[in-house]
């Protein structure tokens, strides 16, 4: 056995490290609700096509999050055609900087369908707001609105908004929100796993003594 694994602080600074790196890397719970009015009363559509964007807000609390999914009330009002769904930090009340894309699986219908587009991982800082883009590529869709500024989750922010020159300058509004869903997982802060990881090091300093102390009385 090699002198590493004879220092139990070996053992308890490895033991550690390990732990503190699953926390930072593991989410804590699956499936936050974030934001959430699918369920409101619809009453009509905007329509994105071409250079005609549109956009819904969402924000977060205290928490680090990794975005999973956003499900939009939609429909292609277009015999076909291909959307984009983006997150982009806020600009103050509009869209700013582009943070990342998400899939759709499958096309969309010409009824207005629940439509879930996922992510492999965007990180979601603590206390930010952010806004979805949508663009139609190709093609043209139309996105619920609300008939009224009820929702649901820590993030919701009933604020919507479009752009008719691809993004360059927009028009938001707190009322009549655009129907969507934010899902995210929550991130632990490391420092709440530092109590287990030290509980942790102090069994395997006494196992390592109990360990010592027995195979001395036997050579003894």
């Amino acid at each position: 056995m090699t002198r590493f694994f004879r220092r139990p602080t070996c053992w308890v600074v490895t033991f550690s490290a390990f732990v503190l790196s699953f926390a930072a890397s593991s989410p804590a719970r699956a499936g936050t609700i974030l934001s959430d009015n699918l369920t409101a009363t619809t009453g009509g559509t905007e329509t994105a096509v071409a250079d005609s964007w549109l956009t819904a807000g969402f924000g977060t609390d205290g928490a680090s999050y990794t975005l999973t999914s956003i499900t939009l009330l939609l429909q292609r009002d277009s015999i076909s055609g291909k959307v984009e769904l983006d997150v982009y930090n806020d600009g103050g009340l509009q869209p700013d900087a582009f943070v990342g894309a998400l899939s759709l699986a499958g096309a969309v219908s010409t009824s207005l369908t629940e439509t879930t587009f996922t992510t492999a991982g965007l990180a979601l800082a603590a206390n930010s707001n952010y806004w979805v883009v949508l663009k139609a590529v190709t093609g043209q869709f139309a996105w619920a609105w609300a008939n009224d500024a009820s929702g649901q989750g820590v993030g919701f922010q009933h604020t919507w908004g479009s752009s008719d020159d691809a993004g360059s300058s927009w028009f938001t509004f707190d009322s009549y929100p655009l129907q969507m869903s934010v899902t995210a997982a929550a991130v632990p802060e490391p420092s709440s796993l530092i109590p287990f990881a030290l509980g942790a090091g102090v069994v395997l300093i006494h196992y390592t003594r109990r360990s010592s102390a027995s195979t001395s009385s036997r050579i003894v």
